[in-house]
């Protein structure tokens, strides 16, 4: 695909998307959730070109995305819109993509009885991201693998600033823990959208 900030270009089809793919992966994978956490919420009427309810739920977003995404998402240069627009010319992925982290993760150990903290869910969200991100930097010297928001979360970076700055460290805790319930806000807020046909 030819590729844009905002949109990408497929060459074979002549389509563009008004955003990159993972975007509407994770309207996808939103949908799912609001499926089975919110059965009785989700406007199905609203999917009937995606192929309805149990379309989706049997369907892998791979499988959906090769068999759907020109009727969905695809459109001709100079159409105004797709057949189904994102809410937002310029969505966040990063954004998305941790807030959908930090809810499956919160719903996987409710699942198992457990009642996790914000800050045990930063440091599975590092658990989880750390090594791709220190593959990356091993790959690409100018990647700086530390340079992220979750880094405080990290078991080495906590010792070592409980030793020298407790007080700094506490500080960046406290501010991590409170994007982790602005991450959940908005998965909630994606999961209400998704149940009435938006996204993001």
């Amino acid at each position: 695909m030819k590729i844009s900030r905002y949109k990408r270009y497929d060459k074979k089809s002549g389509l563009w998307i008004a955003s990159s793919k993972p975007i509407f992966g994770y309207w996808f994978r939103f949908l799912k959730h609001a499926a089975e956490d919110r059965p009785n919420d989700v406007d199905w009427s609203a999917y009937e070109d995606w192929g309805g309810k149990d379309y989706i739920l049997r369907t892998n977003q791979t499988d959906w995305w090769k068999s759907k995404w020109k009727t969905l998402f695809g459109y001709k240069e100079g159409e105004t819109t797709p057949l189904y627009p994102l809410s937002t010319t310029k969505p966040q992925p990063d954004g998305i993509r941790f807030a959908l982290m930090v809810y499956k993760i919160k719903k996987e150990n409710e699942a198992n009885g457990v009642d996790i903290s914000n800050w045990e869910i930063a440091k599975e969200i590092v658990r989880r991201e750390q090594p791709r991100r220190n593959a990356r930097g091993t790959a690409d010297p100018s990647f700086d693998p530390s340079k992220w928001q979750f880094n405080i979360a990290r078991t080495m970076v906590e010792k070592r600033m409980m030793k020298e700055n407790p007080v700094e460290f506490r500080k960046k805790k406290r501010t991590l823990q409170s994007h982790i319930s602005q991450y959940m806000r908005a998965a909630e807020n994606h999961l209400d959208n998704v149940c009435e046909g938006r996204f993001p």
